[in-house]
Order: C-alpha cells, then sequence, then structure tokens
C-alpha cells in the first residue's frame, strides 16, 4: 500500500469512491497550528488508537477523543486538530476530500491535501 503525508508526520491511506474512506496514523504527534479548516463534505471519524484534541465551530468547541470515540464534523464547519502521539483513525468522508494520484480509485494510491 501507497502511504502519503499530506501533513509532515502523518501516514494516510485512501480508498476512493462514492465515500472516501482514510485511515491516518500519526506516531509522533501532530500539534494544532491555530488555523481552522473547512471540508466542503462531511466527515466521520473513528478513532482506533491515541488521543486527538478537536475544535469545532466557530467558537471552537473543544472535544477530547479517544480509543472507540467517533464524531462527525458537518461539511462547512470549521474545525482545528491536534493529534497525540501514537494516533490511528479511520475516517470516511462524505465525497472527496483527497485527490487520488495516479488515475486509481484503490487502496493502493497515493493521496494528497486538496
Amino acid at each position: 500500500m501507497v502511504d502519503s503525508d499530506p501533513v509532515t508526520g502523518i501516514t494516510m491511506r485512501c480508498l476512493d469512491g462514492r465515500f472516501q474512506i482514510v485511515t491516518m496514523e500519526c506516531e509522533h504527534g501532530c500539534p494544532f497550528d491555530g488555523e481552522m479548516h473547512i471540508n466542503e463534505c462531511a466527515q466521520w471519524v473513528i478513532v482506533l488508537s491515541g488521543e486527538a484534541v478537536v475544535w469545532l465551530g466557530e467558537k471552537a468547541e473543544l472535544h477530547v477523543l479517544r480509543r472507540g470515540d467517533t464524531i462527525l464534523i458537518p461539511a462547512g464547519m470549521p474545525h482545528g486538530v491536534e493529534l497525540k502521539p501514537g494516533y490511528r483513525d479511520l475516517t470516511v468522508y462524505e465525497g472527496s476530500r483527497y485527490s487520488t494520484e495516479g488515475g486509481g480509485k484503490s487502496a493502493n494510491t497515493q493521496i494528497s491535501a486538496r
């Protein structure tokens, strides 16, 4: 499987179709840079291991997610994330969040941030 790191320190794998299914791994952690971002499609996150701190909405409502926790981030909602060392998740995007390179739509396709 080909890996990619659209954000330094994060390994991602993507299965592309009507929904995009992405696994994310962050071995050493990824601090929140203070910048909220918006996705054009909804995303549902399932935490597999580690911990994430998520800020949601205009008021930056704080959520701490651990193994087994889930969160739905609606399309168009501002959010920011800090990933702690050892973090892993499975994220389902309703639509296409990442572009796939190489012309394929499989789990073996390298991805990059849109």
